[in-house]
Order: structure tokens, then sequence, then C-alpha cells
């Protein structure tokens, strides 16, 4: 598989790494399996975070004995130096490693973490003592602000950034991936699949006709962001070890797109969506303190947004999910944590509207 150099790191990646999310509520079993069967291929960057529950504890069964053949990036989300130090601390003990090619500020999408982050006895102090001491080679950020993350890489303090681009979510291809380019940093990126969402979705009937389940591939949604130059290294996150084969092999050989086939995969992708901001199934919203399956209700509900809302199916599946909206205490925690920013309570209202009604 073709490899670059990520920004100006001594690290050399190949076009896809292994994100982590979906391994945390898959067995050990299958996770391992799944993260042997990532570097047998040869693909050589695996991305955690402290935040992503036991999926450190899960790379670390294969770090014991394979830690040299990959780059490995963990994640912080905490804003002080005590608790950054901490969580760095857990992280490589689950990972059974005693340094991190990669450690990342996670998620500094507003102004109150970036605050926290850069104040006396902030994250960032605790970073960079950490490199000094050799636990951590590079230091990068994550966010979905994009104007943010444009600030980080100014700063020349950070190596890589991660950011969330895909045929749904263009504004990074804007400004923020030349200017990381030019400033020698390297990007990575996150729900290149936009999690998944664009595959579950139903492109409405034209003429009458019914409508028809989604045509979009992840070959192709994967080959659209591999296609821009600036990418470096696109993290996908498969569930089982076929589908981390599928993607090494398109991957492997893949054609970039021209300017004609991206605009028109644009404008055919945009077709699925309803004209509202799409929710790219992240699960961040979650968890719920009323216990509410937030995110596949979101999912839902975007679902039912391309078809009419007596589906049978639909109603099926809302009525599986508990507790019920109406358990909501509308406390915001779920908009506070989105990072698409999303009016989440309102569109929990909708759906259970749409169908709250005998099965």
């Amino acid at each position: 598989m073709e490899k670059r150099r990520l920004g100006q790191t001594d690290m050399v990646v190949t076009r896809i790494g292994l994100g982590t999310i979906p391994i945390i509520k898959e067995s050990k079993w299958r996770a391992v399996r799944i993260i042997h069967k990532a570097l047998d291929l040869g693909i050589n960057f695996i991305d955690t975070a402290r935040a992503y529950e036991d999926s450190e504890e899960k790379i670390g069964e294969v770090m014991k004995t394979r830690r040299s053949e990959c780059f490995l990036a963990s994640k912080s989300h905490f804003r002080t130096a005590s608790e950054t130090t901490e969580a760095l601390e857990t992280s490589l003990r689950n990972l059974q490693t005693d340094y991190l090619d990669l450690y990342m500020l996670h998620d500094i999408s507003a102004q109150d973490r970036w605050d926290l982050v850069f104040a006396p006895n902030g994250a960032f102090e605790a970073v960079k003592k950490a490199q000094q001491q050799g636990k951590i080679r590079y230091i990068g950020v994550s966010g979905h602000n994009v104007p943010m993350l444009m600030d980080l890489a100014r700063m020349g303090e950070f190596s890589v950034i991660l950011t969330c681009y895909n045929f749904m979510t263009l504004e990074p291809e804007y400004e923020l991936i030349p200017l990381a380019q030019s400033k020698g940093v390297g990007v990575l990126v996150m729900k290149p699949n936009v999690g998944g969402v664009a595959f579950r979705l139903i492109r409405p009937g034209k003429d009458g006709q019914e409508p028809q389940p989604s045509d979009i591939k992840p070959r192709d949604t994967l080959r659209f962001v591999l296609s821009n130059p600036g990418v470096d290294c696109a993290l996908v996150g498969p569930k089982r070890v076929g589908e981390m084969v599928e993607n090494y092999r398109f991957a492997n050989r893949f054609e970039p797109m021209d300017e004609t086939e991206r605009q028109k995969f644009i404008e055919s992708g945009q077709s699925l969506f309803p004209k509202m901001p799409l929710c790219q199934d992240c699960g961040y919203c979650e968890p719920c303190p009323a216990g509410i399956p937030i995110a596949k209700l979101m999912v839902l509900y975007q679902n039912l947004c391309r078809l009419f809302f007596e589906w049978p199916r639909s109603r099926k599946e809302y009525h599986k999910l508990q507790p019920d909206v109406a358990a909501c205490t509308d406390c915001g925690a779920c908009e506070e944590r989105c990072p698409q920013k999303l009016n989440i309570r309102e569109r929990l209202r909708n759906a259970k509207k749409r169908l709250d009604h005998p099965v």
C-alpha cells in the first residue's frame, strides 16, 4: 500500500489506519483478531483514545508482541495538567507500551476547551512535559471546529491534526487541509465513511417510483477521501475481519477521482440526505443521564426523513429502544457534547411524534 510521511514527523504511514471506536462494542476475542489482521496486512497506524472505553486494553493485548510493527496514537479529553498526566499513564499501562508515537489533545472544538487546555497547569503543559520525558514522540490535536483547527495548525506546536472529512463534510478541504500542508502538519481523517450512515439511508424515488436503498458503497466514500492529495491517512473502523480486508484491498489499488467524478459523487450523495445538518453516528452524545439510546434514535430519525414515517419496520425498531424519549429530562448534555452541534432534543421529540404509535 502507498505510504505517506505524516507531516514533518518521521512516521511514514499507510494511507489507511485503524480507528478503534467500533471495537468498543465487540468482544475482546473479535477485537484482537481485527487488530492482528490489520498488522498482518501491513497497516501501520492505530488510533485510539482514553475516552474509547476498553479499546486501549484490547489493543494492548496485541501490542505485547507487535508494538514495533505500528505507529500508535492515543488522545486525552482532559483539560488540566494533572488529569492529562494521569490519563497518559493509564493509556500507557493499558496499551502495554512505554511510549506513544502520537498523543493528541482530544476534541478541541470550543473556545472554553481551548482556554482550559492552554491555561497555566493546563493539558498542553502536561503533554509538553511528557514529550520531554520521552513518553510521547509527537503531539497532535483533534477537533470538529475547522476555524479552530486552523488556528491550532498555525501555532507551530502540533505535528498532526485529526479532522472529520468526507463527501458530506467538505469544509476541511477548502482551507484547513491546504493550510496544514503548507505548515508541514500531518492530516489524519476520521469518519471517511460518514460513520456508515450513508449506506443505511434510502434514496427517494423519482417520478412516483418506490424509494431505493443507497447505492453508495464504502469503497466510494473511502476513494473520495483518499483522492484528496492533502490527506495523509484515513482512519477506518471495521467491526469484522472481513471489513478490514475489504478496506485494505480497496486502498491498495484505488484510482483517485478526477474533478468531474468528485462533483458527480457529491451531488449523488447529497440527494440521500434531508436538508439538515448530518448526524454521523459518532456516539459522542452518550451516555444519556436518563439512559435514552440517543445515537440509535438519531440515526433512526435521520432515516425517517427519507422515508414516509409510517414505515412499519421503523416503528418496530423504535419500540425496541428503551427507555422512551419521554424519559428525557431536557438537561441538554447530549447537545453540549455533540461535535456537529445538532438540535438533538428537537430531533428526538420529532422522532417520538412520528413513531410512538402501536406497531
